[in-house]
């Protein structure tokens, strides 16, 4: 009876691709040419400290020079944002498509590099929305991918000590990198420290750009004590806007 229900449900509501909405084949989340685009943008050789694209595999990083950005010790991505990669973080994030953010999530724990950095982290904290913000959009993309990507490590609860004590501009509406680390100056709080002292943290979010955000984080979470911090974004965007085409 389950099998004839499930068949009578996807003749009923046949897959659609998450991205472009086109019918997808054999349940996946993805029609063949949005996968393979995204394939393509998760392939591109790319920092294994800051998640910048690189020119070609082994090149050295002009973003970060190999040391990727403190308190960080990585900061791992699935690409650039661009493409379909774009278009699912827009409607996880503006469009109140939560499922896109697990699609997310589930393409993330496809990756070996996101998987060695799941494995040194004992907790996970998603970047919280201002209040207004969570309570107008239903929920917060971050969370969401820090649910999922917890499935594949058991020891790494995830929690909510941090909060965000101010409204802040939209960092894609910024265009310089001053405005964008003025933006979320001091922005954030932490009002559980004993949930983090001496504990090896992953830190989850959607897009970074200039890494103003993930820096204004990391900043309060080591003043509570964290020993280790790493970061897992689904994209990383082109300050410049030109999807790093001069890398």
């Amino acid at each position: 009876m389950i099998a004839i229900a499930r068949d009578l449900l996807a003749a009923l509501m046949p897959p659609r691709c998450v991205v472009c909405g086109e019918l997808s084949q054999d349940d996946a989340s993805c029609c063949r040419e949005c996968e393979s685009a995204l394939k393509a943008i998760e392939s591109r050789p790319a920092c294994p400290f800051c998640a910048v694209p690189l020119a070609t595999g082994g090149a050295s990083c002009t973003y970060c020079h190999g040391r990727s950005y403190y308190p960080y010790r990585r900061i791992v991505a699935l690409g650039i944002f661009t493409g379909p990669l774009r278009q699912m973080v827009h409607h996880a994030k503006y469009h109140d498509r939560w499922t896109a953010a697990e699609v997310l999530a589930e393409r993330l724990l496809q990756q070996p590099r996101v998987l060695d950095v799941l494995k040194n982290v004992d907790r996970i904290v998603p970047v919280p929305l201002h209040w207004r913000r969570q309570i107008s959009r239903g929920y917060n993309q971050s969370d969401v991918l820090a649910r999922a990507l917890a499935k594949a490590n058991r020891q790494a609860k995830v929690i909510h000590p941090l909060v965000r004590i101010r409204p802040t501009e939209m960092q894609v509406h910024l265009h310089s990198h001053d405005a964008r680390h003025d933006n979320v100056q001091n922005a954030f709080a932490v009002v559980k420290p004993q949930a983090l002292k001496g504990k090896r943290v992953l830190v989850v979010d959607d897009v970074m750009t200039t890494v103003a955000t993930l820096k204004s984080v990391g900043r309060e979470l080591r003043k509570a004590g964290v020993r280790e911090m790493y970061a897992a974004v689904a994209a990383v965007a082109d300050p410049r806007r030109r999807d790093f085409t001069a890398v």
